[in-house]
């Protein structure tokens, strides 16, 4: 039975479930988002955190920082990726392959990480303990993406995860994302209430667009922000292992996935800025400006959408 099938089954809508205000995917557990799982997490004051809402850069800065400091990751089965705190709160018997097997050991605590931890985390700040890890001084990076851009590539994920048993189609899904309830949603609510931490609450922001737009300064920058010195040589050979044809041949090596539960050679699509202009209909931007942007630029916060 295949895990679309089982949880149709279980009841509920098969995508997704919302609680708390927060849209969930249906892997999540619904007790272990409601209890204090995340608040006992043993933080360190060496930890690293990169947040963001999904299809945002996410990966790509992972991988940039795997080669700026020294950090421990986990290995299962061929692949290998950053610490995922999200883990924590899903049901590991609703995701199928060797990552089911990832999500079983970080919620056992079997993975012992010696080395400075690399953490990765899509949460909402609200549920977020960072209270907790900012009193042990722990360094997160924030980064967010241009609303339309992550609207598209999410749309594409969706389509690769199980076989594109659960995917909306295009219209649909850009209509639940201009609507704010997309899964892990409202993206609105993710990106202002985390755009409201700043240096003085060891919180950087990195954008996708600077990515693309200024790769040196952007490596300096998070080098900078978790004590490393880089040389100019050592930014040279950082950009040339992090380009996006690097990272499309080595996907598979830093992402714990078989098959089953995605194609992990097209996990990194075009990477582009300004895909939207080949997706959005006039109606449907003239819509997402008004239900989105606006709100955005209403709480100061702007990005580039095409370069």
């Amino acid at each position: 039975m295949s895990t679309a099938s089982k949880h149709r089954e279980e009841g509920g809508e098969t995508r997704k479930f919302q609680c708390n205000g927060l849209y969930f995917p249906y892997y999540f557990d619904k007790e272990k988002i409601t209890s204090d799982v995340l608040e006992q997490f043993k933080w360190r004051g060496s930890d690293v955190v990169v947040a963001g809402f999904p299809k945002s850069g996410t990966s790509w800065l992972l991988y940039l920082l795997e080669h700026i400091g020294d950090f421990g990751l986990l290995h299962e089965g061929k692949g290998s990726e950053p610490f995922y705190m999200d883990a924590l709160l899903m049901d590991p018997s609703l995701v199928p392959g060797v990552r089911s097997k990832m999500i079983a050991k970080i919620q056992t605590g079997e993975y012992q990480i010696e080395k400075p931890r690399l953490i990765r985390s899509h949460l909402h700040f609200k549920l977020f303990p960072w209270k907790q890890a900012k009193d042990k001084n722990v360094k997160l990076i924030y980064i967010a993406r241009n609303p339309k851009d992550v609207c598209v590539s999410y749309f594409y994920y969706q389509r690769m995860q199980l076989n594109g048993s659960l995917a909306l189609k295009w219209d649909e899904f850009v209509e639940e994302f201009t609507q704010d309830r997309c899964v892990l949603g409202p993206w609105l609510e993710h990106v202002i209430d985390w755009k409201k931490l700043g240096i003085d609450d060891n919180v950087l922001h990195v954008t996708y667009e600077d990515m693309k737009d200024n790769l040196d300064r952007v490596i300096r920058n998070c080098a900078g922000f978790i004590g490393v010195d880089l040389s100019d040589e050592d930014i040279r050979r950082i950009k040339i292992n992090c380009s996006m044809e690097e990272m499309r041949e080595s996907t598979h090596k830093y992402n714990i996935v078989d098959d089953s539960y995605f194609d992990a050679k097209l996990f990194v699509r075009k990477g582009i800025v300004g895909d939207w202009k080949n997706h959005f209909s006039v109606f449907q931007n003239e819509n997402f400006e008004k239900e989105i942007v606006e709100k955005l630029e209403e709480a100061g916060i702007y990005f580039k959408y095409e370069i």
